[in-house]
């Protein structure tokens, strides 16, 4: 494993190999990008983690989609839950978890829920016409009256 100071430059120059391998970051420990066989590029950070005794090797996210400098900022705040005992991955779930239940609890997405559950499907108010939904395209751009006096009764056309 080589160590050097990663850049997005450095990131760009490098190459798929035979075997895939790992570059280390100098400024934050453990913290490096795996290139796999393929030219595929991961943010890695290797710790020892709660869940395991032996030091392993865990992905971050991958590059470009993962820019260096918020993967560097995902690693530091990964050492940090490591060292206060909590392993990251079930962290992040648990947060990502109550940020859903946060936004299924409020009233935009409630009322969505009422409206497909007991709206979407019933009649529209143009529908309501006397029952019959063709009524209102016939009527369109007649006079009122003859909307109440039909052909043939009551006044003379």
């Amino acid at each position: 494993m080589a160590r050097h100071r990663l850049t997005d430059r450095k990131l760009q120059a490098l190459r798929r190999k035979d075997k895939r391998y790992d570059v280390m970051d100098t400024d934050v420990p453990g913290f490096g990008v795996r290139v796999s066989e393929i030219g595929q590029k991961t943010f890695i950070l290797i710790a020892r983690y709660p869940s395991s005794p032996n030091p392993t090797r865990r992905a971050l996210g991958e590059y470009p989609a993962l820019s260096l400098q918020k993967a560097r900022e995902r690693a530091r705040d990964w050492r940090e839950l490591i060292q206060k005992g909590l392993d990251p991955k079930t962290e992040e779930d648990r947060l990502r978890r109550t940020e859903l239940r946060k936004q299924q609890t409020t009233f935009a997405s409630v009322a969505e829920d009422y409206i497909a559950r007991h709206v979407k499907g019933q009649r529209k108010a143009r529908d309501n016409r006397k029952g019959d939904p063709q009524r209102a395209d016939r009527t369109l751009g007649q006079p009122a009256y003859s909307l109440y006096y039909p052909r043939g009764h009551g006044r003379a056309d």
